[in-house]
């Protein structure tokens, strides 16, 4: 059991508070209350109860002086502060001080019971999320059935929404996500967390309060990301959404704890039985904040370009590391028109987006290993940078992040490969890489790369450590493996698209290293 204490200077509210919620069930235990700040402390001292309930301002001795005591004194009680809207300064002070919710008056019993339980949480050291997760009503329950399947009979919905006290006769339904900021999340998990755990609770709060009390909607779904209400809308309701369900609130948020409140908004539905489309769109429109950096998205309003397709994205690529392979510092243009195709291709879906920057980091990589240019401790810087584009809110952060990382990897490889042998090399493997399917011979290249012939051997083994003839063969038979596994070609198309004019002496270089002719090769992968 956890011991509880109440504190408040009017006594009906300190004795409605006993009477609000079964305590006992809570597993809680009320070892006494007090109506003014001296019997408070009192108690405190005397029963060091696990959780305290009071009110911020009373008679002498105020709540946040109560606080400072139990700080003062390393008490490990939980404080819950309750006050009036007019004592709002005197909360945000409490929150400073380490309170753990305040509930505004009059006290709701779901907010006090969500309060208890969380300190109850906190002071069992668990997971302060699964809070969250133990305050599903019966509603929520229904809608996670609506969720889960594709059909749910409508005339049981209406007559379950009914028995609840929602009004669903002739409605329509829209989903909106509220959320705090990504901004004002990403100051305050720097240096006041706690405090903002506790708004963010209590801002949730307050707009679920809203709609239960006017019947207006419910909570759908509530994590630490975001607060999703079904919103019940009249026939009329439609044109004044954000008028009357965003503003307000972004008002408030704003006005009492000073921080910035985000709305992601779906698409309107007719029928109670598509209540999971509105619940998914105002999911994705919550989402496409980490594209969009505005304070409100519309479903309805967002607009996405299909014009790209993944092969301008490879084209985009290849370019951007060309010049990374050569060392060509002037990389910015090509960098930023490969995060335009990442844009395009997977705008909506951040974990898509990052997943293609995080692609571009293993392939570049591979590259460089192969080109010999990868320094020992460029894994590991490119571990770090993977790391900080997953803490990052907003893909112009992403943008940035990604274009200063790699402009200063192009200027490492250009100042630290010293000699320009590597780059040389570079070359030569690039333009075999581009016409493997001509008649490459080691005096052509030599002739192209300004060397003699003799000189352009030992070279190329120096710095590649095969002699041109193999590297070739390589080359070919990568790509004659490629297409026996992606295309329908016969082994002497194959053979001609990879350089070979002699069928025969195709087959016998690809058995040679893969040990199955090609026909074989391409049987084995049906």
């Amino acid at each position: 059991m956890f011991d509880i204490i109440i504190a408040d200077d009017e006594p009906v509210l300190a004795n409605g508070l006993q009477k609000l919620i079964d305590w006992e069930e809570l597993g809680c235990n009320i070892v006494g209350t007090a109506y003014n700040g001296a019997e408070a402390l009192e108690l405190l001292l005397a029963t060091e109860p696990d959780i305290a309930v009071l009110d911020i301002c009373m008679p002498e001795m105020t709540g946040i002086e109560l606080i400072k005591r139990i700080n003062k004194d390393h008490l490990k009680t939980r404080v819950i502060f309750i006050s009036g809207y007019q004592d709002f300064f005197y909360a945000q002070e409490a929150v400073n001080q380490g309170a753990l919710e305040y509930l505004l008056k009059p006290v709701k019993k779901s907010g006090l019971e969500q309060a208890i339980k969380k300190a109850q949480i906190l002071i069992s050291k668990q997971n302060p999320m699964s809070l969250m997760e133990g305050t599903r009503n019966e509603l929520q329950e229904m809608f996670g059935d609506i969720n889960r399947y594709e059909e749910y009979a409508e005339g049981d919905l209406y007559e379950r929404f009914t028995r609840l006290g929602l009004e669903v006769e002739d409605r329509r339904f829209i989903c909106i996500c509220y959320a705090i900021s990504d901004k004002d999340r990403e100051i305050a998990a720097g240096s006041q967390y706690d405090r903002y755990e506790l708004i963010r609770f209590s801002v949730y709060n307050r707009i679920q309060d809203y709609f239960a009390e006017h019947k207006k909607g419910f909570v759908v779904k509530r994590d630490d990301e975001c607060c999703s209400i079904m919103i019940l809308l009249t026939q009329k309701e439609g044109e004044c959404i954000t008028r009357d369900y965003v503003t307000p609130f972004v008002g408030m948020v704003e006005r009492e704890y000073g921080m910035e409140l985000f709305a992601g908004v779906g698409d309107v539905v007719q029928k109670i039985t598509d209540m999971k489309y509105a619940y998914k769109t105002a999911k994705f429109s919550f989402e496409m904040r980490f594209f969009e950096e505005k304070p409100l998205i519309i479903y309805r309003d967002i607009n996405r370009d299909y014009s790209k397709s993944f092969e301008d994205y490879q084209e985009a690529y290849d370019a951007a590391a060309k010049k990374i392979l050569l060392a060509n510092r002037d990389i910015e243009k090509e960098l930023g028109y490969c995060l335009d195709m990442i844009e395009s291709l997977h705008y909506g879906n951040r974990y898509a987006a990052l997943n293609r920057c995080f692609s571009f980091s293993v392939n570049l990589l591979q590259l460089l290993e192969e080109y010999q240019l990868l320094e020992t401790s460029c894994r590991e810087r490119e571990d770090e940078f993977l790391n900080r584009l997953r803490g990052l809110t907003s893909y112009y952060a992403v943008r940035k992040e990604f274009v200063a990382h790699y402009m200063e990897l192009a200027k490492s490889i250009s100042e630290k490969s010293g000699n320009k042998d590597k780059h040389v090399v570079t070359g030569i493997k690039d333009y075999i890489q581009k016409n493997y399917a001509e008649n490459i011979t080691l005096a052509l290249l030599a002739k192209e790369f300004y060397m003699n012939s003799f000189y352009f051997s030992a070279f190329f083994k120096k710095e590649t450590g095969k002699n041109f003839k193999d590297y070739l063969t390589d080359v070919r038979m990568k790509e004659a493996v490629k297409l026996l596994q992606r295309t329908d070609l016969k082994t002497y198309e194959v053979a001609e698209k990879v350089g070979y004019n002699n069928v025969r002496q195709f087959s016998d270089k690809f058995k040679e290293l893969y040990r199955v002719s090609p026909a074989e090769y391409k049987k084995g992968r049906q």
